[in-house]
C-alpha cells in the first residue's frame, strides 16, 4: 500500500475546496468564490512541483515558476 505524505494530502485538500469554491461560483452562491479558487490553482501547481522535486527538477521549476504567475496574475485581475 502506497503511504500518504504531506504534501499528497495537501495537494488533495486544495483540489477538493477548490471544487467546492468553483461549485459555489458556478451555483451563484458567493460571487467572491472565484477570487480564492483561481490562486489556488497556483497552490495546486506549486505543490505539484515540491512533489516532484527529487524526480524532475527542471520541470519543479518550471511549476513554481506557472504557479507563482497564475496567482500574480489572478491577484492583479482581482484586487486592481
Amino acid at each position: 500500500m502506497k503511504k500518504w505524505n504531506l504534501i499528497v494530502v495537501l495537494k488533495f485538500g486544495t483540489l477538493i475546496v477548490a471544487a467546492v469554491l468553483l461549485l459555489m461560483h458556478i451555483f451563484k452562491l458567493w460571487n467572491g468564490a472565484l477570487g480564492i479558487f483561481e490562486p489556488m490553482m497556483g497552490v495546486v501547481v506549486m505543490l505539484q512541483g515540491v512533489q516532484f522535486w527529487k524526480e524532475n527538477r527542471p520541470l519543479s521549476v518550471l511549476s513554481f515558476c506557472a504557479g507563482i504567475f497564475v496567482i500574480g496574475v489572478s491577484v492583479y485581475m482581482t484586487y486592481f
